[in-house]
């Protein structure tokens, strides 16, 4: 029988379906390009329906899928554990759908159809609604490179091998093993805090973990699908790690404000008592309540990198005790100008700090 009479054979056995723009459960449609062949699909994107839940599905034309064929594939976006942008070298505008199993990549023209697919599918994954929407919705991971685990490092002591996705979300770094159907093995998370450094060579990709690590210390090799795609693994790791220390940095430094905002404010108030009680019994000698501060400076003098500079939370100390005097009076003037001054260490207690802080070398 030859290739004509097969197909005709074919088409007299498909039944048209219905009206194909009157279905309620279609999304979206149109031509797009699997990444894999970079050949150009008809791509369905329905929601939840009595025919199964929302999935993406494919067929060779709009006319056979208008003439009621079977699609070719099914992805059903619940069962994704990330859709998100891909990076690739050959086509810009790339979404991926990511299982456990395997991936399928979907190339598009422009990326305004890149943006309307994604945001599309994400709201059928996550079960946003017209009702519920509020902003527009975000993959549970941002970045997903396939990549080979090499036998090298904590990859022969933990035994973490072959295939695997690394995960990227804001603070934690995930390897999800491509798994068979009846395997669940976890995924391994490595907050971003735990990772001492990483770097690329050619298409590999390395990272150095800490001991706070569920690992423990070590080194992972990783080899990525191409050079340009392990490089743009090391950049964007790399820039995600200094995002998250320096949210770690401006909580550790809100929560130190915090605390001696607290106990500048019984320091002042005491400072206070006392500055009275010396300057109806001395007069206008400040010799004496300068003495209070002595212990005070020492403390602060420690973070001090030269004679003169004061650190971010000396210099909230030194305004929560002077904003409590009027600067209207000569006499309070003429003390917030004496704490200032002595609040630099000597030079004798500066060489001191010194010799007790001496700076590491990073070499050693």
């Amino acid at each position: 029988m030859s290739l004509k009479r097969k197909e005709s054979n074919n088409r007299k056995n498909l039944t048209p379906s219905p009206d194909y723009e009157t279905l309620s459960d279609v999304i979206k449609t149109g031509y797009l390009k699997k990444l894999k062949t970079s050949k150009k699909k008809f791509f369905v994107l329905r929601t939840d329906s009595s025919s199964g839940p929302a999935r993406l599905e494919y067929y060779d034309s709009e006319k056979k899928w208008r003439l009621g064929a079977s699609s070719k594939r099914n992805v059903y976006l619940r069962a994704c554990f990330n859709i998100n942008r891909k990076m690739d070298t050959r086509q810009k505008f790339v979404i991926a759908l990511h299982t456990k199993y395997d991936c399928l990549s979907v190339a598009m023209d422009t990326e305004e159809e890149l943006e309307a697919w994604l945001t599309a599918m994400l709201e059928l994954q996550q079960g946003i609604t017209e009702e519920n929407r509020q902003n527009k919705p975000k993959p549970t991971f941002e970045h997903v490179w396939q990549v080979i685990v090499k036998n090298k490092g904590l990859g022969t002591t933990k035994n973490i091998t072959g295939p695997y996705r690394l995960c990227l979300s804001a603070n934690i770094l995930s390897l999800v093993k491509v798994t068979l159907k009846d395997d669940e093995t976890e995924p391994i998370a490595f907050p971003l805090v735990t990772i001492r450094r990483c770097g690329h060579s050619d298409c590999f990709f390395f990272m150095e973990v800490g001991r706070s690590a569920v690992t423990g210390a070590g080194e992972l090799w990783m080899q990525a699908e191409e050079n340009l795609i392990s490089q743009n693994m090391h950049e964007t790791i790399l820039n995600s790690m200094k995002s998250s220390r320096n949210v770690e940095d401006s909580l550790s430094i809100n929560r130190v404000r915090s605390s001696s905002t607290c106990e500048n404010s019984k320091f002042s108030s005491s400072w206070r008592s006392s500055i009275s009680s010396e300057w109806t019994s001395i007069g206008t000698s400040l010799a004496d309540p300068c003495d209070h501060i002595v212990p005070r400076t020492s403390k602060l003098s420690e973070s001090c990198s030269e004679v003169g500079s004061i650190s971010l939370d000396e210099a909230c100390s030194l305004d929560s005790v002077t904003s409590n005097l009027s600067i209207d009076a000569p006499e309070n003037h003429y003390v917030c100008q004496t704490f200032r001054c002595s609040s630099f260490p000597s030079p004798e207690f500066q060489a001191e700090i010194c010799e007790d802080y001496l700076p590491m070398d990073p070499q050693t």
